[in-house]
């Protein structure tokens, strides 16, 4: 994970400014077939950090359910 210190800016004096998308990756990955992970942080089409990316997260994890409730993992 990259970040930065800004010693001068009151409002962010510890920021992120971009997270390794293999971080991202990561996030995104289900635990078992049967713990899923949405959100800003977790879309790896480029949109992360955004509302956009929450979307996009969570249009992936529903389609990931729904593989997963017809072709169960065992």
């Amino acid at each position: 994970m990259l970040c930065s210190i800004n010693s001068t800016d009151i409002i962010s004096l510890f920021v992120f400014p971009e997270i390794i998308k293999s971080y991202r990756v990561a996030l995104a990955e289900a635990i078992n077939g049967n713990l899923f992970f949405a959100g800003e942080a977790t879309d790896v089409l480029g949109d992360w950090g955004t509302v956009n990316g929450a979307l996009n997260s969570g249009e992936r994890v529903a389609l990931e359910v729904i593989e997963a409730i017809v072709n169960p993992v065992t």
